[in-house]
């Protein structure tokens, strides 16, 4: 299990593939299939550390685990968050986004579980992995900024740094995390190790400073200061005239237009502080309709255009789209999606940690780690990290070997398994190979489809692009709303109409886009029908689209369509 979860934490934060659409996709993939693979294991060899095996003792040795002396003081919490995941579904119009939220989820509680039991060596062994990962990353980030890289993305963000995370906001998300983890390491290593994480330190700040992320400049600052005090640092004379050192610098040398630049990003006028405002008040507006279990756990996206316009017309807020999955606050995302109840105990899991961690002694890396946990927190506030499927696996491991601290587990002596549980074994690969095939391998695969769609789209072979986003919407369905838009662009080019509208409906009952519902009223204008036209075109104008041009154009086909329906009567 501890190796299967050491190549998760080197591998999603690095991996890249280009033959799928969503070139990131295959960090998700990874960690479903091998941390769903740990977690069978993880379930086979406590409740065959039970003697007799009944379902009690089996809960007791997989969740509890107090065979082996470890006491998980989040375990509760997290339980009862999976369980408010699963309350969610009352008001979710697509559980399976649910059981796609709570399947990543309880990956996640297993990381921590799992980080309880180490030794000390093992945690030696994670944190050179978290090292080594954290180099590479962050190389890569830096080769970014100066205009060098290995694969051509669409677009380079003005030099932005997102390493392998393909977006700033994401990478920062994990640099905040683990900052303080390795400038912590740095002064209580020797030797090699110590090195290492001085560099490590060194690269991942720069990186923070070129990604230009205000919620990260905000977290890694807060998360510094907790470490200044928790580890009383204002009282080392050294520290203190490096940090002044530090501030007169950044006051007095750096460039003005770089400090111009800085104080910019802190307006509260600048579009995307305003863009994330809007959002924030929209998710409010679900959670007011959905109080206690939300709109579903993974269905904010299906819901948000249905809620933006009216706070878009109080706003006066230009869209850039109708649609979004994510609101910028990860805060206002889990109380949207799974009700008050949701958040509340969301937040107990945190709240819970850093209860029993201020009733402990706090050693220095105890200190670093939970300083990434606050990072992460406060990042939160402004993004969404536990999204990102590297930084929550990240943050949930922090939990974890913070709790155990610098204890070593030593295994109680048991009775001596004789027989091993083979029904058992069997049972848990079956629920393995067929969770994994429907949670990772076909979004997987349906990625590739999408992929070679396009494809097909650019080279003018629509013959192959409609059955490559077919096939990609019949293997993945609540992820195709964008799939199905671009199936319904192709079949309008060749004259289906049809066959563009029912592609077109798809993509809504995904997502109300509101520039959809405008396609679709042209469809059926060009069909003839134009109580349908209207009926779409309003449906159009109510959810709002980006351009005030195009909210015109769509009032004027509206007035025409009634004139004709008036003038044919």
């Amino acid at each position: 299990m501890f190796k299967l979860i050491q190549i998760t934490v080197f591998l999603t934060p690095i991996a890249i593939l280009t033959i799928t659409k969503d070139n990131f996709i295959i960090k998700e993939t990874i960690a479903q299939i091998l941390l769903s693979c740990g977690l069978c294991l993880y379930i086979v060899n406590g409740s065959e550390a039970c003697v007799p095996f009944t379902p009690a003792f089996s809960f007791r040795a997989c969740f509890a685990r107090k065979l082996r002396g470890v006491n998980g003081r989040l375990t509760i919490p997290i339980i009862l968050y999976l369980v408010a995941i699963i309350l969610s579904i009352v008001n979710a119009k697509h559980t399976q986004l649910v059981f796609s939220v709570l399947s990543l989820q309880l990956l996640f509680g297993f990381v921590y579980l799992a980080s309880l039991e180490w030794t000390n060596s093992r945690r030696e062994g994670i944190f050179d992995t978290v090292l080594l990962t954290g180099i590479l990353v962050s190389i890569y980030g830096i080769l970014q900024h100066f205009g060098y890289d290995f694969i051509h993305w669409a677009t380079n963000f003005g030099g932005r740094p997102s390493s392998s995370f393909g977006n700033p906001n994401f990478f920062a998300g994990y640099l905040v995390t683990v900052i303080p983890v390795s400038i912590v390491s740095a002064f209580s290593y020797n030797k090699t190790r110590k090195i290492l994480w001085i560099i490590l330190s060194a690269l991942l700040i720069l990186n923070l400073f070129f990604n230009k992320t205000r919620g990260a400049w905000v977290a890694f600052l807060v998360s510094f200061i907790y470490i200044m005090f928790v580890l009383k640092l204002y009282r080392n004379k050294k520290f203190l005239f490096v940090l002044v050192a530090v501030i007169f610098w950044c006051v007095f040398f750096l460039k003005s237009n770089i400090k111009n630049y800085i104080v910019q990003k802190f307006n509260k006028n600048e579009p995307s502080v305003v863009e994330r405002i809007f959002k924030w008040q929209t998710a409010f507006e679900m959670i007011k309709a959905h109080p206690l279990t939300g709109v579903g756990a993974g269905n904010l996206k299906v819901n948000f255009a249905l809620y933006q316009a009216n706070v878009r017309e109080k706003a006066k807020f230009q869209l850039k789209g109708t649609s979004e999955s994510n609101v910028h606050n990860e805060y206002f995302q889990v109380c949207a999606e799974t009700g008050i109840i949701g958040l509340v105990i969301f937040l107990s899991i945190f709240v819970t940690y850093f209860v029993n961690l201020f009733k402990q002694k706090i050693n220095a890396v105890s200190a670093g780690l939970s300083a990434g946990v606050l990072g992460f927190l406060v990042y939160g506030l402004s993004n969404f990290p536990l999204e990102i499927t590297p930084t929550a696996i990240t943050v949930f491991l922090f939990l974890g070997l913070t709790e155990q601290g610098n204890k070593d587990v030593c295994k109680t002596p048991g009775a001596k398994i004789d027989k091993k549980n083979w029904f058992l074994r069997i049972v848990m690969a079956v629920i393995f190979v067929v969770f994994v095939w429907r949670s990772a391998v076909l979004p997987f695969i349906a990625d590739i489809y999408r992929k070679s769609g396009d494809d097909a789209q650019i080279e003018g072979n629509y013959p192959k692009a409609i059955n490559q986003y077919e096939k990609s919407i019949g293997l993945d369905y609540v992820n195709s709303e964008r799939t199905a838009y671009d199936l319904g662009e192709v079949y309008r080019r060749l004259g289906n109409i049809d066959g563009a509208i029912s592609a077109y409906r798809v993509s809504i009952d995904i997502r109300n886009y509101g520039e959809v519902y405008n396609n679709i009223g042209n469809c059926y204008w060009l069909k003839g029908d134009i109580d349908e036209a209207i009926k779409n075109w309003q449906t159009a104008l109510r959810l709002g689209l980006p351009k005030a041009e195009d909210q015109e154009n769509v009032k004027k086909n509206i007035e025409i369509a009634k004139l004709k329906k008036s003038s044919s009567s």
